[in-house]
């Protein structure tokens, strides 16, 4: 009996196993979404720099399609015919959404910044890291191009397109400042990845966009918490790859406004708001090194733990009904805010806890039906730093969990639904419908990657 203890110790997940888990989950969907799915309006597949190495290819899937935009929502659903998988194309609802496409397209960009550094060190026959630059590229020429309005405004859009020529009519009169906002900070990192006439090109309309937003600040503070709160992820991001000052001085306004009104104008998703007001704090920490915001982030945690129920898994909720609707942005950004926050006593408690959560979250409540399977051994992501060495061989569960099965094996893509229910009378989560949306599932892989990329020594 006395090797039960060490055998459960070694079962459990640490947090930079659990990263490292969703890193690969969004790494992997990106790359499903983007050149496999036909989510959304794709450009021609035959130009030579939109071509993959065979081994990175998702060979279940059908054709290399890649997506000029995504699509707002969508079926998890997959038909498999001629043993190739496909998405339920019926299913798709056209509307385009500015924040959904500025999210995807910002995690391309980082997903080529991560397979630069993979190249550099063992180089395929040919660079994914271009082929994302090149799809990067060719997403943001469609945005400028069709998804403004007559002031030049990015705004939603709904697709009318026929067989001869794109046509899309606004969704409505207005516009969002944080959409702009992450538009803003998609362009800005594009520059960086361009260091020619195109990168200045960039990173010029990256600062008209941010003037724009500026010379509108006074309005902005008028703007409910939440929008205020994407508004700052954006200029968190678009300090992060600029560095410059006067972003930073505006970020600081418009957090000090969010700080100040959080109690008073929280609204009904108070654990998306404040695990969104967590994660700026701890970004802007990070660009900062003050203590003033990370002590906010903790002080924000302690929060948002106190409401939630470990032993099955909700967050606690008055209500007389039934069933208890929870939201996906709930359960995601309240598990980032603890990958972000979470300080135990010792290594080993602070593994149990936050695998407990990990699981509850990812298999208890069925919010997402697969997950993308462990990389070859041939394949230089499962070494540490790329070294393809025996010896730097990294353990399955950097990758997944042993209990979810892959998209091929399940015929359910590895996306989060929008929401789950409870069933307190039954003490069980309901079977949830097979919908998901982008904006949701942009937001979150886009956090992954960014946050949880991993680091190389």
């Amino acid at each position: 009996m006395k090797y039960i203890g060490p055998f459960l110790k070694l079962n459990y997940l640490s947090k930079e196993n659990i990263g490292n888990q969703l890193f690969h989950l969004a790494k992997e969907n990106e790359k499903l979404l983007t050149f496999y799915s036909n989510f959304g309006i794709v450009s021609d597949s035959k130009r030579p720099e939109l071509s993959i190495k065979s081994n990175y290819d998702i060979n279940t899937f059908k054709a290399f399609s890649p997506l000029l935009c995504i699509y707002k929502k969508g079926d998890t659903k997959l038909i498999n015919e001629g043993n190739k998988l496909h998405f339920l194309e019926d299913r798709f609802r056209q509307d385009i959404q500015i924040s959904s496409n500025a999210l995807m397209t910002l995690s391309i960009l980082e997903l080529a910044k991560y397979y630069k550094t993979v190249e550099g060190n063992h180089k395929p026959k040919h660079s994914l890291y271009k082929t994302y630059i090149t799809v990067a590229e060719n997403q943001l020429e469609f945005y400028l191009t069709y998804l403004r309005n007559a002031e030049g405004i990015f705004v939603d859009k709904k697709n009318i397109s026929d067989s001869n020529e794109f046509k899309f009519e606004n969704k409505s009169k207005g516009y969002l400042f944080s959409d702009q906002a992450l538009i803003m900070a998609a362009f800005g990192s594009c520059s960086l990845l361009r260091r020619d006439k195109d990168g200045e090109q960039y990173k010029n309309f990256s600062f008209d966009i941010f003037n724009m937003i500026y010379g509108c600040r006074e309005n902005i503070y008028d703007l409910s918490i939440d929008e205020i709160m994407k508004i700052c992820l954006g200029l968190n991001l678009f300090y992060d790859f600029t560095m410059d000052p006067k972003v930073f001085s505006l970020l600081l306004d418009l957090y000090d406004c969010i700080e100040y009104n959080l109690e008073e104008d929280i609204g009904k998703e108070i654990i998306t708001t404040k695990s969104m007001f967590l994660i700026n704090s701890m970004l802007i920490y990070k660009h900062s090194n003050l203590i003033k915001y990370k002590d906010n982030a903790l002080n924000t945690f302690k929060e948002i733990n106190e409401l939630y129920d470990s032993d099955i898994g909700i967050f606690k909720k008055e209500s007389s009904k039934k069933e208890i609707d929870i939201s996906s942005s709930d359960l995601i950004l309240y598990l980032i805010a603890t990958l972000l926050c979470f300080e135990g006593n010792n290594e080993t408690e602070t593994n149990r806890l936050v695998s407990s959560l990990f699981r509850h979250i990812v298999e208890a409540s069925q919010i997402i039906g697969s997950w993308p399977d462990v990389p070859n051994l041939d394949s230089p992501e499962r070494y540490l730093n790329f070294s393809l060495d025996s010896k730097d061989l990294l353990d399955e569960k950097n990758f997944k969990l042993d209990s979810m099965g892959t998209p091929e094996s399940t015929l359910v893509l590895p996306l989060f639904l929008k929401e789950i229910t409870y069933n307190k009378k039954k003490n069980s989560f309901s079977e949830p419908k097979s919908s998901f949306y982008s904006d949701q599932n942009m937001l979150f892989f886009f956090l992954f990657i960014y946050l949880f990329r991993p680091t190389f020594k």
